[in-house]
């Protein structure tokens, strides 16, 4: 079997683990539709928070308009404020 397959094959078993954790929050920084299907939403984590990069907006609580334009620690800065997080990296100040 594929690594690809066999990852697929064991999704399930993950989901379950996620949902048997009981998780309040899920943040997936990446913006990517199917980790926030799989592990996001069909984890069962009432808050759900990511960027519309590829889509999903729908299946989260919180959203944080995709801006291409910023650096990678500025959008997940960005994300976190959605959660009432504050404070920038020692390098940005």
């Amino acid at each position: 079997m594929s690594e690809r397959l066999r990852g697929w094959a064991e999704l399930p078993s993950m989901i379950r683990q996620i949902r048997a954790a009981r998780y309040d929050v899920g943040i997936d920084l990446r913006g990517d539709l199917r980790q926030i299907t799989f592990f996001l939403a069909l984890g069962g984590m009432p808050i759900r928070v990511s960027s519309d990069r590829t889509g999903g907006a729908r299946l989260l609580t919180h959203v944080w308009p995709h801006d291409a334009a910023l650096h990678d620690v500025e959008k997940n800065l960005a994300m976190a404020s959605l959660l009432g997080a504050t404070g920038r990296p020692a390098s940005m100040s």
